[in-house]
């Protein structure tokens, strides 16, 4: 006898990306058609990451910036009198590239909003000026962020995040 032929309801037989994509897309459609006091935790995991890209993203382009570009601006604007740029490539080593750096580093020069002299980079009173405005942004965005959230409400949900990374690093 020859082996069966696969099924068409096989998902598995049809490839593991597809597998995925029905996974996902059976999860999505059962969370969205759920009540959303019984949508799971990582169904709001996703929309409250998506959220605050979205709402971070714009302010930032509101700026005239890049999300990089304001991690970069505002290490800057941490370190007071400026700072050695060999320093903050390592510090940012982790999240970006050299060349990415570089390429932050080009975006605000060009934007006047940092100069550098003997490879340590300062603040211009644009960037001052830039960072001051997109930090009170920043804020604004989490007070709205935090309507409705008590304090101990926010540091349960952070423990229970911290709780979930740990157990999947397990």
């Amino acid at each position: 006898m020859g082996a069966a032929p696969a099924r068409t309801h096989d998902i598995a037989a049809r490839g593991l990306q597809f597998a995925a994509a029905k996974m996902m897309e059976c999860v999505m459609q059962t969370s969205v058609q759920m009540p959303a006091d019984r949508r799971p935790i990582g169904y709001w995991i996703k929309a409250a990451d998506r959220a605050l890209d979205g709402a971070i993203d714009a302010l930032h382009a509101r700026a005239g910036i890049n999300r990089p570009g304001w991690q970069l601006l505002n290490a800057v604007w941490q370190s007071g009198d400026g700072v050695p740029i060999s320093s903050l490539r390592e510090e940012f080593a982790p999240i970006m590239t050299v060349a990415d750096f570089d390429d932050r580093l080009e975006m605000l020069e060009r934007a006047g909003m940092v100069s550098v002299e003997h490879a340590v980079l300062c603040l211009t009173g644009n960037g001052m000026a830039r960072h001051a405005a997109m930090d009170a942004d920043q804020k604004a965005l989490r007070r709205r962020i935090m309507t409705n959230i008590s304090p101990d409400d926010y540091a349960v949900a952070l423990k229970v995040l911290r709780e979930i990374c740990a157990a999947l690093e397990r």
